[in-house]
């Protein structure tokens, strides 16, 4: 348990069974229902690169990066609008990502992509293909 104090907190406010249960949403729809499209498919990316355990690694990254508002939330509503607004401000997923990665800024981007490409068939003793 990485953040016994939000989950107490949570309790406290009476909201840990609807908060897990709105968690659970957002990862059964991959954050489609929540997260700006830009957002979703930036996720969904990373999710096809590092694997399904990303999901996981955004909910803790939404969770740490809300965690000294959430504590101060006197109410559920107070804490169900904290989410709902930082769903609707996220248009850029990148640094999000980069929270859920613990610290890993190299996002899946076309530059990326060809850099490893490029690794690879150099690797392989064969040409880089062109860039477009």
């Amino acid at each position: 348990q990485t953040m016994p104090d939000l989950k107490q907190h949570l309790e406290a406010l009476d909201f840990l069974e609807l908060f897990v249960m709105m968690v659970n949403q957002r990862c059964i729809t991959v954050f489609a229902r929540v997260f700006p499209s830009e957002a979703v498919l930036q996720l969904w990316a990373m999710v096809a690169h590092h694997g399904r355990l990303v999901l996981c690694r955004v909910v803790a990254a939404v969770l740490a990066l809300l965690r000294p508002a959430i504590l101060e939330a006197t109410s559920p509503e107070q804490v169900l609008t904290l989410l709902n607004q930082f769903d609707a401000r996220l248009f850029d997923a990148h640094p999000l990502m980069a929270e859920a990665l613990g610290g890993c800024t190299q996002c899946v981007t076309d530059d990326a992509l060809n850099a490893r490409r490029a690794e690879g068939l150099e690797g392989e003793g064969a040409a880089t293909p062109p860039r477009a």
